[in-house]
């Protein structure tokens, strides 16, 4: 299976409430929305990073190449 870099985005703040009814029996859904952004074949990866604010996601290689995502 190749590498793969995917993003998801949740409806609102995940908060210690939601945790709480979790770990009290309460069930509740959240829709999460998912996508695969890129897939590596050459499973090369060995360094990722993110900066949420600005929406940029880098990926590094073992050989020295970077790879750079926005998000926006």
């Amino acid at each position: 299976m190749n590498e793969r870099i995917v993003c998801a985005a949740f409806p609102g703040p995940l908060s210690c409430r939601d945790k709480f009814k979790q770990a009290s029996g309460e069930a509740s859904r959240v829709r999460v929305r998912s996508h695969a952004l890129l897939s590596n074949e050459r499973n090369n990866w060995n360094a990722l990073d993110y900066d949420e604010a600005c929406g940029l996601v880098v990926a590094g290689s073992r050989d020295g190449r970077l790879m750079v995502f926005s998000l926006v």
